[in-house]
């Protein structure tokens, strides 16, 4: 395998950029339903040398929607003040993504005086198309969801992975019905032994694939259906003819270890400050 070229800070901000975008992308159309019940609101600041963007909800339970993307460079006073009142005039806990751009000790004194702390870490992994991606094993197939009733299988089986309760009236699966006609996003089903397993979304913009979250039942785990979806999602990436594909999962989790053995490598760590 060829090595992989060092990251650059410009990459870094790309790859910042494209997370901030994915996640708004699938908020908005949620947010548009029935009154924005989910509390979506969005930040969006351009500085002399870089966007800052930012973006929340109110329900407790979504904090993987929360964040603010593109400060670590952009962090005079009055910017970062901007983006805390952002967050706290909706009544949500500031979370800001510090990455490797030009972050001083200053930096975090600064970030410090508003009441924030380093709490942890998210793992960007990259590598570049076309990759040698392994094949799915026999008794694992992986379906590109497009059907109506089979896109309900795909949410219910996404929650499971997540451990929330089976609702066949569950008012998530209903919001996030739109996600299914997004042009820029795929919706994947796994089976393993023809049982529904495991869940994954593909983000595609431009020349870049962005490997979304991904669940898998619990008792599917440790089988192989994570890593199977990781190869799918990659190879539709190269057979749409995108020549970067970007990763994200906390750090020494699985899903970063299967997406690291799938091929891609660590690009750098974002700091999580809340």
């Amino acid at each position: 395998m060829a090595a992989i070229p060092p990251i650059t800070r410009e990459q870094v901000r790309e790859f910042e950029m494209l997370q901030s975008r994915c996640v708004e992308s699938l908020m908005r159309p949620v947010g548009a339903i029935e009154g924005n019940e989910q509390g979506y609101a969005y930040f969006e600041k351009q500085c002399a040398n870089s966007l800052v963007r930012a973006a929340l909800s109110t329900n407790p339970y979504a904090r993987h929607f929360c964040g603010a993307f593109g400060l670590t460079r952009e962090m005079d006073p009055a910017t970062l003040a901007e983006v805390i009142a952002f967050f706290r005039e909706h009544g949500v806990a500031p979370r800001i993504r510090i990455v490797p751009d030009g972050f001083t000790p200053e930096k975090a004194t600064l970030l410090a005086s508003h009441g924030l702390r380093h709490f942890g870490f998210h793992t960007v992994m990259w590598s570049p198309l076309p990759m040698v991606v392994e094949p799915l094993p026999a008794n694992i197939r992986v379906q590109h969801v497009t059907d109506p009733a089979e896109f309900d299988v795909a949410m219910d089986v996404s929650l499971a992975g997540w451990r929330v309760p089976y609702n066949p009236d569950s008012p998530i699966k209903k919001l996030r019905r739109c996600w299914r006609t997004l042009p820029q996003h795929r919706t994947y089903l796994a089976y393993l032994d023809e049982k529904p397993a495991g869940h994954a979304m593909l983000y595609l913009e431009g020349k870049t694939a962005y490997i979304e979250s991904a669940s898998v039942i619990p008792e599917f785990r440790a089988r192989g259906v994570h890593t199977a979806l990781i190869r799918r999602r990659i190879n539709d990436a190269i057979a749409d003819g995108c020549d970067t594909v970007v990763g994200g999962a906390d750090f020494e989790s699985q899903s970063r270890t299967n997406q690291m053995r799938a091929g891609l490598q660590i690009a750098y760590l974002a700091a999580l400050w809340e």
